[in-house]
């Protein structure tokens, strides 16, 4: 457990996903035009603990 404020985040991906895993992280600083660091952060903090998830 980090415990000095760092916003570090650990994620499993499925084999089936490590294609658009990997796609998603070549594209991340274009991806971050859009939506910053603590935006997504919360997006996927949403989209894991709701019932509904949707796409940003």
């Amino acid at each position: 457990m980090v415990t000095d404020g760092s916003p570090l985040r650990v994620f499993t991906v499925s084999n089936s996903m490590l294609t658009q895993v990997r796609n998603y992280i070549k594209n991340q600083e274009e991806h971050h035009r859009k939506m910053n660091f603590e935006e997504e952060m919360l997006f996927f903090e949403k989209q894991i603990f709701s019932p509904n998830p949707v796409n940003p």
